[in-house]
């Protein structure tokens, strides 16, 4: 497993356009490419550290500023939805590991109050829209370090692997 820090993008070509200071899901910014040796994380499961499936990677929102992914855009498995429609939350980056040989994403964090409490991003057919900046960082300052019965776990240092 390894630690993502940081996906960048690259233009492609001479066209490639991000208007500064937006978040985008990179499904909607033409010209740009994930930089090696960095994959595409979209179609990845995302599991948590026990191995139970959180849901699948939808998309990728990138900081337009600094053309860098810092949000995974993931679809709920269905024990995890609030609803029959399908939802989608926004992980941060930095709650996210990387395995990969299975090219799965790790969790290593859940918002405080649980996924039922997790602001969902898109429901059912609703349109998909990118979030706004104060949207993403209430998202991501809600994910906090998983918790076992004697309290607050550690949060996963780089070298330090994730059991199976």
């Amino acid at each position: 497993m390894t630690d993502p820090k940081t996906i960048r993008l690259f233009a492609k070509d001479k066209d490639a356009r991000a208007e500064p200071g937006k978040l985008v899901h990179l499904s909607d910014l033409d010209g740009y490419a994930i930089e090696d040796p960095a994959p595409d994380l979209r179609g990845w499961s995302v599991k948590l550290r026990d191995g139970g499936a959180l849901g699948t990677v939808d998309d990728l929102i990138v900081d337009t500023d600094q053309l860098t992914v810092n949000y995974l855009e993931v679809k709920l498995g269905k024990e995890f939805r609030t609803s029959s429609d399908n939802e989608w939350v926004i992980v941060p980056m930095q709650a996210a590991y990387l395995d990969l040989e299975h090219e799965d994403v790790i969790v290593n964090r859940l918002p405080a109050r649980g996924m039922a409490e997790a602001p969902r991003f898109r429901t059912g057919n609703a349109p998909r829209l990118a979030p706004t900046t104060t949207e993403a960082l209430h998202a991501a300052s809600s994910w906090e370090p998983l918790t076992t019965e004697g309290g607050a776990i550690e949060e996963i240092q780089d070298d330090r692997p994730i059991a199976e």
